[in-house]
């Protein structure tokens, strides 16, 4: 009995903690619900889909918001994910995205006590678009 309740725990443990570490909360929120785009979506390879905090230089339409909060110390994975959302949605870009990162402790082994680094929370708010033509 005392080693089944051991094992629970460790599991719950792990459980927590592999949540704790890869916790995202992705939204995706079209401009428009009544564009007609939304009703032809087809999902593009994440390879497609430009990533980027500046702007484009050619002509594009803005079809959704796309906001990323995670927590970890490395804000790439946020953008990992914007890049796969706007893969999902047929963007052909993510743009002018905004990134807050606000600083939440550090990651520290509660066994061994080691730290890991900084703990922050990112949260990023990008603009999808498709572009236009020329």
């Amino acid at each position: 009995m005392k080693r089944t309740i051991a094992m629970l725990f460790v599991l719950c443990s792990l459980g927590l903690l592999v949540a704790c570490v890869a916790q995202r909360h992705v939204r995706v929120a079209p401009l428009f619900a009544d564009d007609p785009y939304w009703a032809r979506v087809a999902p593009k390879p994440e390879t497609a889909v430009l990533v980027t905090e500046g702007d484009l230089q050619r002509k594009y339409r803005t079809i959704a918001r796309i906001f990323v909060d995670s927590v970890g110390r490395d804000k790439s994975f946020s953008f990992s994910k914007m890049k796969e959302e706007g893969a999902k949605i047929g963007a052909d870009a993510v743009i002018q995205i905004k990134v807050s990162t606000q600083h939440e402790g550090q990651n520290v082994d509660i066994y061994t006590g080691q730290n890991y680094g900084p703990r922050n929370r990112h949260t990023l708010e990008g603009l999808a678009v498709i572009y236009e033509e020329q």
